[in-house]
């Protein structure tokens, strides 16, 4: 378990490899859920393997990811990597209060 809010949180920008994602590249919510973090609407979804309270570990489809992660007030920072494909992507998230999962 992360050290994060459950619940939905807006996407507000991602970045891949340093280059901006355009707007329809499907990373609109960020649902952190128990043990699990979800991207939507594309689907993604990662389990978390291993956590302290700035990084985890993640594993979606036998690929892992590593976290390092930080909130400022209602607002996440999140930098995933996988470095055997040499690939960092950065999310900005802020907190939907009235989706939390509670």
């Amino acid at each position: 378990m992360i050290s994060v809010s459950p619940g939905s949180w807006a996407i507000q920008s991602v970045t891949v490899n340093s280059q901006p994602a355009s707007p329809q590249s499907g990373f609109d919510r960020l649902i952190v859920d128990g043990q699990e973090l979800r991207i939507e609407p594309v689907g993604i979804a990662m389990n978390i393997s291993q956590s302290t309270a700035r990084s985890a570990v993640l594993v979606s489809r036998s690929q892992v990811f590593y976290a390092d992660y930080s909130l400022r007030g209602d607002t996440l920072l999140i930098k995933l990597s996988r470095p055997q494909f040499a690939e960092t992507v950065s999310i900005t998230a802020t907190l939907d209060r009235e989706s939390c999962l509670n």
